[in-house]
């Protein structure tokens, strides 16, 4: 209960910042990633109609698929995810600053933490985020390779593979809090979270997103 509190307390006070850097973080993607590369495609290209009309998927599935695949829109699909794992870092380091701030002193300017949020921590959290994606992809790519043999085999191994990666969650706060470093910290986090403790922690972070797209869904229905 002193645990949820404190929780509770501090993304109280840090909600505001916080989502400050979120809206920040999205307006730079779109600017530096998705409208350049919109403009570079054109108008009159599926990626843009996507966009603009969903609907155009649904009824030139068959030519989208073809474009999809070309290098100009994966090299365009590339380099909108580069800039949207680098931002997110940035994103990612500051309210990490921000929040641990707020715990250690009680306070947390968001001005100076925009002020020094360019480090080489955000290099960092670039790369354990790109190692987990790839990570993602893999298992994502393993488990469909089952789908063939049983769907049930195809979800079970899905769930290892997300339970897996859960037991990697401590990686981040070890190394941008307690300054371990990368091999360390996946070592502490592996030891720290048991297979039964990354299964409990998956069910929350599935059970949050729920709460999350019905409240989506109540607030679409206003």
């Amino acid at each position: 209960l002193d645990i949820f509190d404190a929780i509770f307390k501090v993304a109280g006070k840090t909600w505001m910042k916080v989502t400050g850097v979120v809206i920040i973080n999205n307006a730079i993607v779109i600017l530096l990633a998705v409208l350049p590369i919109l403009a570079l495609l054109g108008t009159e290209s599926p990626i843009f109609q996507l966009f603009s009309n969903p609907e155009y998927f649904q009824q030139n599935q068959d030519e989208f698929q073809a474009i999809l695949y070309t290098p100009q829109v994966v090299g365009a699909l590339l380099i909108l995810l580069s800039v949207a794992l680098l931002v997110g870092a940035w994103g990612f380091v500051t309210n990490l600053r921000i929040t641990n701030s707020q715990v250690l002193t009680g306070t947390a300017d968001l001005r100076t933490h925009l002020a020094e949020s360019l480090t080489w921590d955000i290099a960092k959290m670039f790369g354990v985020f790109l190692l987990f994606y790839l990570m993602l992809m893999v298992g994502f790519m393993v488990s469909a390779m089952f789908a063939i043999a049983s769907v049930w085999l195809t979800i079970l191994v899905l769930l290892f593979f997300l339970v897996f990666l859960a037991k990697f969650t401590l990686v981040i706060p070890a190394m941008f809090v307690g300054g371990m470093s990368f091999p360390d910290a996946i070592r502490y986090s592996n030891q720290n979270i048991t297979w039964s403790r990354a299964l409990r922690l998956l069910g929350i972070i599935v059970l949050a997103i729920l709460i999350m797209i019905v409240g989506l869904m109540i607030v679409g229905m206003l």
